[in-house]
């Protein structure tokens, strides 16, 4: 057998390619591999983007049809005109079907996003070496969804202004606006004090709430278990979920402990932790009596003799100045 001098086989050793691993650059993602994966990624962008107008449509028409109701409508019981179809529905029907079909809705809409969320999270992992390794977004990214919501979680610039502006815009319109909306529902029904009605509309705000919350840790970590995503969230995402945890706090105590019914087990909680004595109608009996302070200030504030409106920005009770009623025998009995 022949053997290789040593110079000779030093000689071939230098000629044979750098078989160092480190410093290899990364075999690039098969991007035909990766196009299915973007296809359903796109597809669900369009499913969830589909959703999202259709919520806001939603949210719209509601806002318009509540925003219509008068304190009046509600001391007579009078039937809601919904706008455009002209149907009348009664008035406690309504305050109980509608925020429940807004709690649906928007939970049928952040379903579609937890999955399309689920689908850029294995785009990002499917990239991840590649783009750790060269420092820059991969080409392919270039072909996802130009969605907002799946721009801000696999786009090309997911650290640029425009992506954090597309958080923002999340933020606005999946988890503040309904909750926005449920609030104002229960604020424009609470001078009619139906305990029974007002709790249920407590009881679809706490709920949104919680979607709200389930949603935003599946957002952002949908291959984790919900409490190691939780953790994940408080760790990674401080400022977001301060902002996120300072609203739902906020809505949740307004609703629970401000936006009462006069003389309910809550509001005679509240009013012996920060009592407040406002003034009333002598007609009514009295002329002052103890509210808790901040709902004084939200619910029980004056009324404007010249435009006869609260001069607080909501009200807990009926104000229905210079108007004549007549009752049939009927409608008395």
């Amino acid at each position: 057998m022949r053997v290789l001098q040593p110079w000779i086989a030093a000689s071939l050793m230098d000629e044979l390619p750098d078989t160092d691993i480190e410093s290899r650059s990364p075999v690039p993602p098969d991007e035909i591999g990766l196009r299915p994966l973007v296809a359903s990624l796109n597809a669900a962008a369009d499913s969830a983007r589909t959703g999202w107008i259709t919520s806001l449509g939603l949210l719209a028409y509601l806002f318009v049809a509540v925003g219509g109701i008068s304190h009046r409508d509600l001391l007579l019981n009078s039937p809601i005109k919904l706008p455009l179809l002209n149907v009348d529905v009664p008035l406690a029907r309504f305050f109980i079907i509608a925020p429940l079909i807004v709690v649906v809705v928007h939970f049928g809409v952040l379903m579609q996003h937890a999955m399309a969320a689920r689908k850029a999270a294995a785009l990002n992992a499917a990239l991840a070496e590649w783009e750790r390794v060269q420092g820059s977004s991969h080409p392919i990214r270039m072909e996802v969804s130009s969605y907002f919501f799946i721009h801000s979680l696999a786009g090309s610039d997911r650290n640029s202004l425009l992506a954090n502006l597309s958080r923002l815009l999340s933020f606005l319109t999946l988890e503040l606006l309904p909750l926005c909306l449920l609030t104002i529902v229960l604020t424009t029904f609470l001078p009619f004090h139906d305990r029974l009605t007002t709790w249920v509309h407590r009881i679809y705000i706490s709920g949104d709430v919680f979607l709200s919350l389930v949603f935003g840790v599946l957002f952002r970590f949908p291959d984790h278990p919900f409490r190691v995503g939780l953790f994940q969230y408080l760790r990674a995402r401080r400022a977001r979920f301060a902002l996120s945890g300072a609203t739902w706090c906020l809505v949740l105590l307004f609703v629970f402990c401000v936006a009462t019914i006069p003389d309910e087990l809550l509001d005679r909680a509240m009013r012996s932790i920060g009592p407040l004595s406002v003034s009333v109608s002598p007609t009514a009996g009295d002329t002052n009596r103890t509210v808790f302070s901040i709902t004084a200030y939200l619910l029980e504030g004056d009324v404007n003799e010249i435009t006869g409106r609260s001069l607080s920005p909501f009200s807990r009770n009926l104000i229905v100045p210079d108007a004549n009623f007549f009752f049939t025998e009927r409608q008395i009995r």
